[in-house]
């Protein structure tokens, strides 16, 4: 006899798997960027060997960006139905035009050479700007999806809106904006992403709780009778003082919204209206 499973347990189940999904694509979209790097740039012959290496880094990001966006559109379709709403199909929402080529000329080419002009050698700024495209990457993949689920949300009339669930082990920057940002709904809230991160927008029904009760909790507290740029110094020192280290889980520095890509780490993305039952 099958045993009906309760909704609330239904739907972390499924964005447990839609997590699940959303890492592994992000993370063969970087590994396979820093192999190609590898076996095709030459440090000493740069700009020839990045002439061939461009296209290919696009490729893979727009591929793996398109798989992002594909998967959110199912797990967005599937979320409605586990709480029992139904409605036409969610459309992935698409990148920019151009948006790539600018991205990885600038992570790419420009950041090898300002590496060059800094004093480093072009084996130690080919390595640089390795990391740093896998980086970038990572955080554009999964904008494929982040943005597919918020645009959703906003032009949705039985979601409250979506709320930022954080990785594993996030940055202070990625705890405050879950912690403090709540439920949303509005288009100019837009998604903030660092490179690296692996944080997702998860969509939020009518009758279904949140996801960031605790840490809502633990901004309030540290955060109490402050406010601005006050709030984010008492909020950076607590998340400091409770995990050792204000950084992002790879060990990297303060993750900064605005690295590499347009919008504070925001793909540009068409606005996608979307109809429902």
């Amino acid at each position: 006899m099958m045993i009906p499973v309760p909704d609330k347990q239904a739907s972390d189940l499924l964005f447990s798997m839609y997590q699940g999904h959303q890492k592994l694509i992000a993370a063969r979209a970087s590994t396979a960027i820093g192999a190609f790097w590898s076996s095709v740039i030459d440090p000493e012959h740069f700009s020839d060997s990045w002439t061939r290496l461009a296209p290919i880094i696009q490729g893979i990001i727009d591929t793996h960006y398109q798989m992002s966006a594909a998967d959110a559109s199912n797990y967005y379709g599937l979320s409605r139905a586990v709480a029992g709403r139904y409605g036409s199909p969610i459309p992935g929402s698409p990148l920019g035009i151009g948006y790539l080529e600018r991205l990885a000329d600038k992570v790419g080419r420009v950041a090898f050479y300002q590496y060059v002009d800094s004093g480093k050698s072009a084996s130690t700024a080919s390595d640089m700007t390795r990391r740093g495209l896998m980086g970038a990457s990572m955080r554009v993949v999964l904008n494929g999806g982040r943005n597919t689920v918020t645009n959703a949300a906003a032009g949705d009339r039985s979601a409250v809106g979506w709320e930022r669930i954080v990785e594993d082990h996030p940055c202070s920057d990625c705890a405050m904006r879950a912690a403090s940002g709540g439920v949303r709904k509005e288009r100019q809230f837009a998604f903030r992403a660092h490179d690296n991160c692996t944080c997702l927008a998860r969509v939020v029904f009518e009758g279904q709780p949140g996801s960031n009760q605790a840490l809502a909790s633990e901004w309030a507290r540290a955060t109490s009778g402050k406010n601005g740029k006050d709030a984010i110094a008492a909020w950076n020192k607590y998340w400091s003082e409770r995990n050792g280290s204000t950084g992002n889980s790879d060990g990297g520095d303060q993750a900064q919204t605005e690295t590499t890509g347009e919008g504070s780490g925001d793909a540009a993305v068409e606005d996608q209206q979307v109809q429902f039952a």
